[in-house]
């Protein structure tokens, strides 16, 4: 698993409405991961929490959520959220 690499396929979901979140202090899956994933599909928003680590959906459950169904709302809706790199904390 730690050699595959789907980067090369990821333009295949543009047009999906895509949302990738990292933790800033993440050492696993670090920002710079998330923000290059976003990168390759088109028009994918990036949101990147500054104050969480790996367990993200653990220690900021609240706003992990509220930022899933703004993007599932959007997502239904045809709306554009901020589709800009932008912290969320």
């Amino acid at each position: 698993m730690s050699r595959y690499r789907a980067i090369p396929r990821l333009h295949e979901l543009s047009g999906i409405p895509t949302l990738v979140a990292s933790a800033s202090h993440d050492p696993i899956a670090p920002p710079s991961l998330g923000m290059e994933i976003a990168a390759h599909i088109d028009g994918a928003r990036y949101v990147e929490f500054s104050e969480a680590s790996h367990a993200l959906p653990i220690q900021l459950a609240s706003e992990v959520n509220a930022l899933l169904l703004e993007h599932l709302v959007a997502a239904e809706t045809g709306s554009d959220p901020a589709r800009d790199v932008a912290p969320a904390h």
